[in-house]
């Protein structure tokens, strides 16, 4: 049963350490988003280094000049 409002933080340095643990997993874990869907996160390091590989590609071009914005190309 939950206290009467307002229900005040008792340990905010706790609750910050929790909160900023469940985050580092969820950056550094591959987990399903949607299992169903087949729909997974992947380690935001991995995903920084297939965006490296692959590229970004450019939204809004127009058919004949849509492509792949390479990541040299935007420095």
């Amino acid at each position: 049963m939950l206290p009467p409002e307002p229900r005040l933080q008792v340990s905010a340095p706790k609750d910050l350490k929790q909160y900023k643990a469940a985050q580092e997993e969820i950056l550094n874990n591959y987990g399903w988003v949607d299992q169903k869907a087949g729909i997974v996160r992947i380690p935001i390091d991995r995903a920084m280094d297939i965006l490296v590989q692959k590229g970004l590609q450019v939204r809004g071009a127009t058919p004949a000049k849509r492509g792949v914005l390479k990541t040299s190309e935007h420095r």
